[in-house]
């Protein structure tokens, strides 16, 4: 009997055991998601394999580039890179490259296709927006200009350029000047609200069946001139200070109660909301860009007019005002010839009660969709949506 007794006593006890290990087990698993660990872990991964296959294309094209010289190939660029990353196992990984030597990878198919093709910054595409008349316009709920409701409708004089690729591989446009209607923001509000307001506007006006619609930003802007993250003496100064936001803070217990939701208020580097990195820069679009260049003109002449525009991108920023005891809460716009910041709220100000409003222009761009195919017509230079 007691030996009996004592193997049962140990048998519940083990099975005691494997439950407190479970258990502890799935806490760990838990305190290490709400830690954010195994999602910096399966990013560091991704960013592994990126770099993995962004190092095998290069190789190849270095390849691509001697046989070709050599004659010992008729394949394109993309054909022959494309193949050997096939071969090294990289077969969901679409590549294709420029004709100025430039590698883009993770594209999709109709991506692809149009750079084979010879799509080139500011070529002209036939795209037709669903239309949105005066007769049910797109209201703004007032959040971003002082509880001013502001409408729009869509312009149809706009014709449409290809501006580019996103990190998502797909195709993007950008209407060939700025909207006439223009986009007040006003205050500490106008800031915060400044990035969702700019895109909704523009994907409720300028979207359709084959893309989404949105404003233009910082990212893409840069892309294309080349920006190279250089910046002038005095914006190279405030660069990462640190910089406290108690508005911010008010303007958050505002919202509690009972105000208009606010959105994008977390800040840049991710630390607490009540401080923001200084990331307010500047710079000349011609010292990236000749001003022939059709890039540049892409970003900074009106077509139609042939002269300097001037818009919101949809990215704010902070600085450090000249005599360091302030800040400038901006929103980045273009300004003729450079891209600036907008100040439209400092922390010196109540949020509550300052009213500063800018107006400017906006920059649909379109996102189109994967299985959007683009084809060049010989007759016009256009190119068509099929």
């Amino acid at each position: 009997m007691k030996n009996i007794q004592k193997k049962g006593i140990s048998l519940i006890v083990l099975v005691i055991t494997i439950i407190i290990m479970i258990i502890l087990a799935g806490a760990i698993i838990l305190a290490l998601n709400n830690s954010g660990i195994i999602g910096r872990a399966e990013e560091a991964r991704d960013k592994n394999d990126n770099a993995t296959i962004k190092e095998a294309a290069n190789v190849a094209y270095a390849e691509w580039s001697l046989e070709h010289k050599l004659g010992n190939t008729n394949k394109s660029a993309t054909e022959f890179v494309q193949e050997r990353l096939n071969k090294q196992g990289f077969n969901g990984n679409t590549v294709a490259v420029t004709e100025d030597g430039k590698l883009l990878i993770g594209l999709t198919e109709s991506a692809v296709n149009a750079i084979k093709a010879g799509i080139k910054i500011g070529d002209y595409v036939e795209y037709t927006p669903n239309i949105v008349t005066s007769e049910n316009p797109y209201n703004t709920d007032g959040s971003e200009n002082n509880g001013n409701v502001q409408s729009f409708t869509t312009q149809t004089d706009l014709r449409w350029q290809y501006l580019g690729i996103n990190n998502d591989g797909n195709l993007l446009l950008v209407s060939d000047k700025e909207t006439t209607s223009k986009l007040s923001l006003c205050g500490a509000k106008g800031f915060l609200n400044s990035e969702a307001v700019l895109n909704t506007v523009c994907n409720s006006l300028y979207s359709s069946n084959v893309g989404d619609a949105r404003s233009i930003n910082l990212s893409y802007i840069n892309e294309v001139l080349n920006y190279n993250g250089a910046v002038g003496s005095y914006f190279s100064k405030i660069e990462n200070k640190a910089i406290q936001l108690t508005s911010i803070k008010t303007i958050g217990e505002l919202v509690s109660a009972g105000e208009p939701a606010l959105t994008n208020t977390n800040t840049p580097d991710g630390s607490n909301i009540n401080t923001w990195k200084a990331d307010y820069y500047s710079y000349t679009g011609s010292d990236y860009k000749d001003v022939d260049d059709p890039a540049y003109k892409l970003i900074f002449i009106n077509p139609t007019t042939s002269s300097n525009m001037y818009y919101w991108i949809a990215d704010k920023c902070a600085g450090v005002r000249f005599n360091d005891n302030d800040v400038g809460f901006c929103v980045r716009f273009i300004n003729g010839d450079r891209i600036n910041g907008m100040s439209i709220y400092f922390a010196s100000e109540d949020p509550t009660t300052a009213v500063r409003t800018s107006s400017y222009a906006m920059r649909p761009v379109v996102i189109l969709n994967d299985n959007v195919m683009l084809e060049k017509q010989q007759a016009t230079g256009y190119w068509t949506i099929k």
